[in-house]
């Protein structure tokens, strides 16, 4: 059984995230409704739909979110869990493209879908890039760390026991690269499967998690998840491509974080370069920004946007 648990803050697309769950054409699942404090009534949601798969439980008090993930996994009963969205929306042959894939590569550590990024309206914006179905998990984070890859945490489906033994999701401010550090360090035991079908679909919007969260919880996510994944490589033996593997992550690695650290800074614009060289200057060494790169930022991003404006 795969236990799909679906907590809730958010309520403007839960009816429409909580349809999709239930209409898996796989039949062996439950889902575990998570009422996190949320700004509607979900539990008359769950009532009008009176499913017998569907638990509903609510929490007294808002939980912080890796502490609400966690506890969600808690109350999972099944063999292999999914942390659902109250925002995105899975398509009905998500869980049994998932089934599947545990089926012919039943050693892997972890399992996700391609995905579709919809916009507030539903409307498809565009197709994650293609995986291939079985990779190993240093593969898998250096197209991460190379932009080749979309992923979001409710495309990962992880068997539920090892998720557990491992404490859950990894901890990092805001939820930042929560999902990317689980996924690896789960895909290190027995690599990552995916199905070729983008049954999943991510909604950009301006209430998602990632939207919400402060650029200082972001900047400081940045540093914890560099640290926690340079440590993490230097575990893996440098044998044979792997070595190739390691090296390439290790030089991607700080290009990518570093275009998001400088991309956060500036994105208010050239109104906002002030607060953020005041940002810099007061604590550019714990965020590891430098005042040069930040101005060098700013004027490819003012040349970039009069560039636009002309052409």
């Amino acid at each position: 059984m795969i236990s799909v648990a679906l907590p809730v803050v958010k309520t403007r697309y839960f009816a429409e995230a909580l349809d999709g769950v239930l209409a898996q054409t796989h039949d062996d699942f439950e889902v575990i409704v998570v009422d996190n404090e949320a700004d509607g009534d979900v539990r008359a949601e769950v009532a009008r739909r009176d499913d017998p798969r569907v638990r509903y439980v609510r929490h007294d008090a808002r939980l912080p979110v890796i502490e609400n993930w966690n506890r969600c996994l808690d109350y999972a009963e099944g063999d292999h869990f999914v942390l659902a969205s109250d925002d995105d929306v899975y398509l009905p042959g998500f869980l049994a493209d998932i089934a599947a894939l545990i089926a012919r590569h039943p050693q892997a550590g972890v399992y996700h879908a391609r995905a579709r990024i919809i916009d507030e309206a539903g409307a498809l914006k565009r197709l994650a890039p293609a995986c291939p179905e079985l990779e190993t998990a240093l593969e898998f984070i250096w197209h991460r760390m190379a932009r080749m890859r979309e992923h979001y945490v409710s495309d990962f489906v992880y068997p539920t026991r090892p998720l557990r033994d491992a404490g859950g999701f990894v901890d990092f401010p805001g939820a930042w690269f929560s999902d990317e550090a689980t996924a690896f360090r789960h895909g290190l035991a027995g690599g990552v499967a995916c199905s070729p079908e983008a049954t999943f679909c991510y909604r950009e919007s301006g209430i998602s998690l990632t939207s919400r969260s402060g650029v200082t919880v972001k900047l400081a996510a940045i540093a914890l998840y560099e640290d926690w994944l340079r440590a993490r490589l230097d575990d893996v033996p440098p044998d044979g491509e792997t070595r190739a593997l390691l090296e390439g992550i290790r030089a991607e690695m700080p290009r990518r974080l570093d275009r998001m650290r400088y991309r956060l800074l500036l994105e208010p614009g050239p109104r906002g370069l002030p607060a953020a060289v005041k940002l810099v200057l007061g604590r550019g060494r714990e965020y590891r920004l430098s005042l040069g790169r930040l101005l060098a930022a700013g004027s490819l991003a003012v040349f970039a946007r009069r560039f636009d404006r002309r052409s």
